[in-house]
């Protein structure tokens, strides 16, 4: 991998969610939404998030390309587009097909081998929480969950379709995990791993897949209200938590506790 590489797969990775709203295309699109005009309904936040980003480094305390070859800031930024536009998953059919005709006959001497490699990573970087320890793992659920959840209600008091794994009155954590490494993340890493060794991540998520798997099967045998509650009682727990500190606050808190109150953990920023 070149320096070059290198340096577009680093950027790609730090803007590819630049200015994220919280919520999908599909969302986006249904609305009608001034980003889904802007960009014909194609990849929409994906061409957001680029477009933000390179304003940025447009600005000249920003610019560390500044002093680089016009040829090598013109490689590089067709470079950062194409990785960024990669982690559209509405991509990864297109992109999962044209990897698979060339795991037999990888060369990465071949530009164009490296360029889809450096996809193929960046894709799977960007679905890698089911990859993790499972206890951090949970923490990122939590967070997705709710962001979902504040979709979905926002969808249904539009009068909008409520998206997939959305609908805050209908939780299904286990399924929800299940499919998403069915037919994401499993796919993604079990072929990056012919022609990438990843023992570690692979392993990690068959482990929870298989965790899920396990929790799927136990909760088919619960009774409805019951699943509700278990799927949201951390969530609301960490609300109450929350909710608790800033009463110590009006209270008239210790300096460190306000300030530890005004920052937050990083267990919060999903309330």
């Amino acid at each position: 991998m070149s320096d070059l590489e290198r340096a577009a797969l680093y950027f790609a990775a730090i803007i590819h969610d630049h200015q994220h709203p919280g919520v999908s295309n599909v969302f986006l699109i249904a609305k009608g939404d001034p980003k889904a005009i802007l960009y014909n309904d194609r990849s929409v936040l994906e061409q957001h998030h680029l477009a933000s980003a390179f304003a940025v480094l447009a600005q000249p305390e920003c610019n560390f390309l500044a002093d680089w070859e016009p040829a090598q800031r013109r490689s590089f930024r067709d470079l950062v587009i194409d990785l960024v536009l990669a982690t559209d998953l509405k991509m990864q059919a297109e992109l999962l097909g044209q990897w698979k005709t060339r795991i037999d006959c990888f060369d990465v001497r071949l530009p164009t081998d490296r360029a889809m490699l450096l996809k193929m990573i960046i894709k799977a970087s960007d679905v890698a929480n089911p990859t993790k320890d499972l206890s951090i793992y949970r923490e990122w659920i939590e967070r997705i969950m709710a962001e979902f959840f504040r979709q979905g209600d926002e969808e249904r008091r539009l009068g909008l379709p409520i998206s997939p794994y959305c609908d805050s009155t209908q939780p299904n954590l286990p399924g929800s995990q299940v499919g998403f490494m069915t037919w994401v993340v499993s796919p993604l890493y079990e072929s990056l791993h012919l022609v990438l060794p990843i023992h570690v991540q692979v392993g990690q998520l068959r482990a929870n897949f298989e965790y899920w798997k396990t929790a799927q099967a136990q909760t088919q045998h619960r009774p409805r209200h019951r699943l509700r509650w278990l799927e949201t009682r951390r969530v609301w727990s960490r609300r109450r938590q929350r909710h608790q500190r800033r009463r110590r606050i009006a209270d008239g808190a210790s300096p460190t506790m306000r300030a530890s109150a005004e920052t937050g953990s990083p267990k919060d920023c999903c309330s």
